[in-house]
């Protein structure tokens, strides 16, 4: 399922909001099922999603637990 989401900025923390929602909605999940079975989360290289401290990917592991793996390529 594809469905368009308005993105106020693309800052990292809108950008988490946003990617976690969806896994929430479409992917059924709870907070409690990420925090368990979310392992990694990659992105593209874009810079929101590569700030040291701001970035999507330490927001979940903050959030999910610092077991996630990240990863940019």
């Amino acid at each position: 399922m594809l469905f368009l989401e308005c993105v106020v900025d693309g800052v990292g923390a809108n950008m988490t909001r946003l990617i976690t929602k969806t896994l929430i909605t479409l992917g059924a999940l709870s907070k409690e099922d990420m925090a368990q079975k979310l392992v990694s989360f990659g992105s593209n290289g874009v810079v929101m999603l590569q700030g040291i401290h701001t970035n999507v990917i330490v927001q979940i592991q903050k959030e999910y637990g610092p077991h996630i793996v990240g990863f940019i390529f």
